[in-house]
């Protein structure tokens, strides 16, 4: 993908063990680097976390002032790799001066932002970083190597602008699975688990909710393995999903 692919060859021959996530890996941040008509780039290693639970499948965004997301990258790898713990690389766009009615991402200059996605509990944190290489400003073709950890001012959670079932994790599960939902209005909501033939298993949750983010067990103890539905509604919508429980 564009020079993106000329930096991981970078990435791969100074830091080993990093990982090299595509943006189609990317579950919440909504980005996709072929959609950006951009020829301006630098690159970024998230060497360490610090502060932060190593989960698979979590999310780190690069954002601007401005509040545009200029490059994404998903936590992929062992974390008890050796000698040293994963590094995750990946692509922050710049704004291409020939689009003018179209801000794909940073001015040569700004401070990067970084953002960090829990798939667990579907919480969206800022993240404070200290660079081990790099000035934390965007530079065309430079190179920011940084240690992360979550923003002592971090704030709550904005609240969601609408009602979704934000995914199931793990999937599949071998013994509980968490079931993430966001709600944008006070409202009743239900969950549900039903097998493939339509059948009502388990109401897992119903009652009224709060604006903001919940979530739902799934015990599969009683359960028997196989394929389930989990499903979400309020008064206006259901949304589905399917999740396999293995035993």
């Amino acid at each position: 993908m564009k020079t993106i692919r000329i930096f991981c060859v970078l990435f791969l021959l100074t830091f080993s063990t990093a990982v090299i996530a595509e943006p189609n890996d990317l579950q919440h941040f909504d980005y996709n680097d072929e959609e950006i008509p951009s020829s301006l780039s630098m690159s970024v290693i998230v060497a360490n976390l610090g502060g932060i639970e190593y989960v698979e499948g979590a999310e780190i965004a690069c954002v601007t002032p401005a509040g545009v997301i200029a490059g994404a990258t998903a936590l992929y790898g062992d974390p008890n790799s050796q000698p040293l713990p994963p590094s995750w690389g990946f692509a922050v766009w710049g704004d291409e001066n020939l689009t003018e009615d179209v801000v794909e991402g940073f001015v040569t200059g700004e401070e990067l932002r970084f953002l960090y996605w829990d798939p667990v509990r579907d919480m969206e944190l800022g993240i404070s970083f200290e660079a081990q290489m790099g000035n934390g400003v965007f530079e065309e073709n430079g190179l920011l190597v940084i240690d992360v950890a979550v923003s002592v001012e971090s704030g709550e959670q904005s609240i969601p602008l609408q009602f979704a079932l934000n995914g199931v994790y793990p999937n599949p599960f071998n013994s509980n699975a968490v079931i993430n939902y966001s709600v944008a209005v006070s409202e009743n909501v239900s969950v549900f688990l039903y097998d493939l033939s339509g059948r009502l298993v388990r109401e897992l949750s119903s009652g009224i909710q709060s604006p903001g983010r919940h979530q739902c067990l799934i015990d599969g103890a009683n359960f028997a393995a196989g394929v389930y539905l989990v499903s979400v509604k309020n008064s206006m919508q259901t949304q589905t999903q399917k999740v396999i429980l293995l035993k």
